[in-house]
């Protein structure tokens, strides 16, 4: 399983690091120690693999983990206006937390942080890394890396760009557990 971890895993963003093996057993990442590992989450496909991913390579790693999810503030709206209604608010947020708290009882995790953010998710997702000072940072990406940035997401090529850490971007293509079912999907959608 890491030696397919391995090869699925794809650090962008910083060319020289793509020829070198990812995960080491010495709890270390291109020669930086990981000691803290930082999962950004929302309710997608590509995020439930990186959290699938995240939390094997924090097992292998032995790391520290927290989860953050972020309420994207400029989507929410009750009525067609933008919602300053708390309840809403606190609905998201306590959705978020419950995403969460089952991202980590799904894949074993009983110490862990958790952060819901409300606001931009970019800005809410890189301060939360500098704030809990996070050695890697692992997100979800909603496309492929065949057309660049288009495909990469805004959100992740803010973080990329940003991170005051190494940033590991999984795809749906990346997931560990139903590889072959994720990839017949890709291929439906695209006809």
């Amino acid at each position: 399983m890491v030696e397919r971890m391995k090869k699925s895993i794809r650090v962008r963003g910083v060319s020289k690091l793509r020829r070198q093996p990812t995960a080491q057993t010495d709890g270390r990442i291109h020669g930086h120690p990981v000691r803290r590992m930082l999962i950004a989450l929302d309710a997608s496909p590509a995020a439930a693999c990186a959290a699938q991913m995240g939390f094997a390579l924090a097992s292998r790693l032995a790391t520290s983990v927290a989860m953050v999810h972020v309420v994207d503030s400029s989507r929410i709206m009750v009525g067609g206006t933008p919602a300053g209604v708390p309840e809403a608010i606190d609905d998201l947020r306590s959705r978020g937390r419950l995403l969460c708290q089952e991202m980590a009882h799904r894949h074993g995790r009983k110490k862990y942080e958790m952060f819901v953010m409300v606001g931009s998710p970019s800005v809410e997702i890189l301060a939360t890394a500098a704030r809990w000072k996070a050695d890697l940072l692992v997100m979800g990406s909603h496309g492929g890396a065949r057309s660049g940035r288009f495909f990469l997401g805004s959100n992740v090529e803010t973080v990329i760009r940003e991170a005051p850490c190494p940033v590991l971007a999984v795809g749906p293509q990346d997931c560990l557990a139903h590889p072959n079912r994720i990839r017949a999907r890709r291929v439906r959608t695209r006809r």
